[in-house]
């Protein structure tokens, strides 16, 4: 009988500690900081699910996504939310990179125009972060695609 009491006791005390953490301000603090952690940690499980041979292809998809956006997360926790102004481009390259792991390993699904449309989706979001970084002055961005087609004109002048 002095056994069956001591699995209420250890509850009543965690139950305890976690008011008294909650209390000070300690269990708030964390989640706020540890959150996207939490966010980037499901998309791994989930890949390691595929990996392991316990899920099918379909779940990389949003695997993919979650870890991109886990990052993207991360960093705004990190940095601050403003840099979200700049990184928003990443949200698409998510939904990129899902739809690419998805058509790559999930073979027979008949997902053959999946490839090319998350390799166009990832492009774009690639030109829209260029973009993104560069809105402040978008005439340097003009010079420097007018510099490369100009040496890509020469370099091909001087190969033939």
């Amino acid at each position: 009988m002095r056994n069956a009491k001591w699995p209420a006791a250890i509850t009543l005390l965690a139950i305890v500690l976690i008011l008294v953490l909650g209390k000070l301000g300690v269990i708030g603090f964390l989640f706020r900081i540890l959150w996207p952690f939490l966010f980037l940690g499901f998309g791994v499980w989930l890949h390691y699910g595929y990996y392991r041979g316990k899920w099918i292809a379909a779940v990389l998809l949003p695997a993919g996504m979650i870890v991109v956006y886990g990052v993207l997360f991360v960093l705004c926790t990190l940095f601050g939310w403003d840099i979200l102004r700049v990184l928003w481009p990443l949200f698409p390259l998510g939904i990129a990179v899902g739809l690419y792991e998805w058509s790559t390993y999930g073979r027979g699904l008949g997902w053959d125009r999946a490839q090319p449309v998350s390799l166009l989706l990832a492009a774009f979001s690639g030109i829209c972060l260029i973009l993104s970084i560069l809105s402040t002055n978008i005439i340097l961005f003009c010079f420097v695609l007018l510099a490369a087609a100009i040496f890509l004109v020469v370099y091909r002048a001087r190969k033939r």
